[in-house]
């Protein structure tokens, strides 16, 4: 009996000593607090929880078109050679391929892509009115969304630095509101508290902030030093360089002045992208690549630079004006049948029915 108590309770040995001594080093050492101890124990575990993989849900998956009745795991023999055609979506390759355009393919994927844009822009809270447009007296009919930001984005989203011939103040404060839209998506509140926890726990330990992407824009420190130290004739840009750490990432966590910040990094990309193509067009796709550091991309329908572009061109497309005619009359009602007058049948008069010849 004692044999088997002592090899249960040894496993339990080491951990409770690990226990034992992390306890008594919170509480007896007058160097480090207990906060740090436990921060140090705690925000680690809580952030490194985001990226846990769930469970494959398609291993042992049953196989298709098989019967309620059977018993899994037990295939039988089928009687006949039984052969049923499977439904298959087709994707194109991704990259560059010789493949032909399918019109109708591409409209499906733009389609996929506006409603994606669309409902990442309802989360982020920059849409102030949205319109689903369907077009029959265009051949084949189309349909297509039409979207207006929020005012108060567009407003914190306006650039506050010269633009470069061809680039509109519109079109950047579009483009801003849409890459901030996507990175809040992809990083929700949760996620961003538990960087900026980090962030305060990483300076306490190395007296300083580490180089990550922080805000609901993610914007790293490094980039705005950067820009600072390259343009320093941006008054906006010049203002970064005499603040600290700190003071640069409780900026980056107002949401306003994250928005303009984005709008001077667009400014910033796409003079950069402009001048390594010797001042050739560059797209939206593109400058959104730019700015998350996307090196490849892909055909995929769900893909970032893509669904960037596609909210840019939902913003800026204008809805139709609402018809203000009035609507046609309806049809007068039918008039009373007159009656049919045949053989000796003459017409009655008011009052009367109908009298034949032979009637007195």
């Amino acid at each position: 009996m004692s044999a088997v108590r002592r090899t249960a309770i040894r496993p339990w040995g080491p951990a409770r000593k690990f226990v034992a001594r992390l306890w008594r080093y919170a509480t007896l050492s007058p160097v480090v607090s207990r906060r740090l101890v436990v921060s140090l124990a705690v925000w680690p575990v809580l952030l490194f929880a985001f990226f846990l993989i769930p469970e494959v849900g398609y291993l042992n998956a049953p196989r298709l078109f098989a019967s309620a009745s059977e018993p899994s795991g037990k295939v039988e023999q089928a009687a006949q050679l039984q052969v049923r055609q499977l439904a298959v979506l087709t994707q194109p390759m991704e990259g560059q391929t010789s493949e032909d355009f399918d019109p109708a393919q591409a409209g499906r994927t733009n389609q996929l892509r506006q409603r994606v844009g669309t409902n990442i822009l309802v989360s982020a809270g920059y849409l102030g009115e949205a319109y689903s447009v369907l077009d029959n007296e265009a051949y084949p009919p189309s349909s297509y969304y039409a979207l207006t930001p929020d005012g108060k984005a567009v407003v914190c989203a306006t650039p506050d630095v010269p633009l470069p011939e061809g680039l509109a103040p519109e079109h950047v404060a579009e483009l801003g509101i849409a890459i901030v839209a996507v990175e809040k998506f992809n990083r929700n509140a949760i996620q961003r508290f538990g960087e900026r926890a980090y962030a305060g726990l990483y300076r306490g330990v190395f007296g300083r902030l580490p180089d990550l992407s922080f805000g609901p824009a993610q914007i790293r420190l490094s980039l705005l030093r950067r820009i600072a130290a390259e343009r320093p004739d941006w008054p906006q840009a010049a203002a970064w360089k005499p603040m600290s750490d700190d003071q640069l990432l409780d900026k980056l966590w107002q949401e306003c002045d994250a928005l303009k910040i984005v709008a001077t990094i667009v400014v910033y990309q796409s003079g950069r992208l402009s001048q390594a193509s010797n001042g050739g067009f560059v797209a939206d796709a593109d400058v959104a690549a730019a700015y998350a550091g996307q090196r490849r991309r892909t055909a995929a329908p769900i893909d970032y630079a893509s669904i960037v572009e596609t909210m840019v061109q939902m913003m800026e497309t204008k809805p139709p004006e609402k018809r203000t005619s009035a609507p046609p009359e309806p049809p007068a009602p039918p008039s009373a049948p007159t009656p049919v007058v045949s053989g000796n049948l003459t017409p009655a008069g008011p009052g009367e029915t109908l009298r034949g010849s032979g009637e007195k």
